[in-house]
């Protein structure tokens, strides 16, 4: 685990996790057969579901809660970006709900 020094933190360093994904999106799952990578249960169709998008390799589906586990600096990212008024919300309601529950405590957002 590195360690990252966000621009307000001064002399500070806060441990930081490494992510092999660059993005998450929330989307309504349109397949019948989704799986889970996470998982490897089915993913409903209608219901939301969370795309990863690695640095390397192909995209990945999971549960919203279990991307967001996979991925916290991110839906951490869409939370704060969510509050700010001039930003526009690429994530539904639905899914900023499950990110404010499974988003641990202190998690530094994604770097824009």
């Amino acid at each position: 685990m590195g360690t990252w020094s966000p621009p307000d933190a001064g002399d500070r360093l806060v441990p930081m996790r490494w992510n092999p994904y660059i993005d998450l999106r929330v989307e309504i799952s349109n397949a019948v057969r989704a799986k889970c990578k996470a998982c490897d249960v089915e993913i409903q169709k209608g219901t939301y579901r969370a795309e990863a998008i690695p640095i390397i390799g192909k995209r990945a589906l999971f549960h919203v809660d279990c991307g967001i586990k996979r991925a916290p600096d991110h839906a951490a990212r869409r939370l704060v970006d969510s509050k700010l008024p001039d930003k526009p919300v690429d994530w539904p309601e639905e899914g900023l709900a499950v990110a404010e529950r499974y988003v641990p405590e202190g998690t530094p957002p994604a770097p824009r």
